[in-house]
């Protein structure tokens, strides 16, 4: 029982994680940008 619930989370990871990681570099874009636009 253990074992199916953490290959499904293995399997979670490691679809969600590519999305993850590109939601994240996109917002810390848009911080970065949008502080960039501040200093000017």
């Amino acid at each position: 029982m253990m074992d199916n619930i953490l290959e499904q989370v293995a399997s979670n990871a490691m679809t969600i994680g590519p999305t993850l990681l590109a939601e994240i570099r996109l917002h810390a874009w848009n911080a970065a940008s949008s502080a960039t636009r501040r200093d000017r």
